[in-house]
Order: C-alpha cells, then structure tokens, then sequence
C-alpha cells in the first residue's frame, strides 16, 4: 500500500472542496489501484489531500493529475500554486477491527 499527501495554501477551502467534488473525484477514480482519497480541510488556511493506493505507480499517476488539476482547476484559490507532497510505501499500519 503506498499514500500521498499532498498540502496546499488556499483561500478558500470550501470552493476548493466543491469543485474537487464535482470535477477531480471522476479524474482521480480512474486512476488504477485507488484505494481511498480524502481532502481535509485542515482549518487554519490550508487542504490536505490523502491519497490510498495499492502501488506506487498509483501514487505517482495522483500526484501528477492532483497537481495539473490544481493549476488548471484551482489555482485563483491557491496561495501560490505550489504543493507540498509526502509519499510513500506504508510500513506499519492499523485498521479497526
């Protein structure tokens, strides 16, 4: 299983949760392997994105359709339109039972 954060700066997290509901969620399910994606409002003028799948090259092919989306979608709601990624391969994890 590999995960990808992704942390951007906004402006305006609730338009960014609106648009990524109605024009990134299609995009990012066609993406093979997803196993989970989540957008956080992080609260305190930031998003974070986290990205579940079951191989790297999953997380590799998110990061690069996140963050064009992000460019193409959002970026008048970025501050700038940079991206802060943490990935990588899960070596220790607990799920409820």
């Amino acid at each position: 299983m590999y995960i990808s954060v992704r942390k951007y700066k906004t402006n305006n997290a609730a338009e960014v949760a609106r648009r990524v509901n109605e024009q990134f969620l299609e995009k990012i399910g066609k993406v093979s392997g997803l196993q989970g994606y989540y957008l956080i409002d992080t609260g305190d003028g930031a998003i974070a994105s986290v990205n579940i799948f079951a191989t790297k090259e999953g997380v590799e092919e998110s990061n690069k359709i996140g963050v064009a989306w992000a460019k193409e979608a959002a970026a008048d709601l970025l501050e700038p339109v940079q991206v802060e990624i943490t990935a990588g391969q899960v070596v220790a994890e607990k799920t409820a039972s």
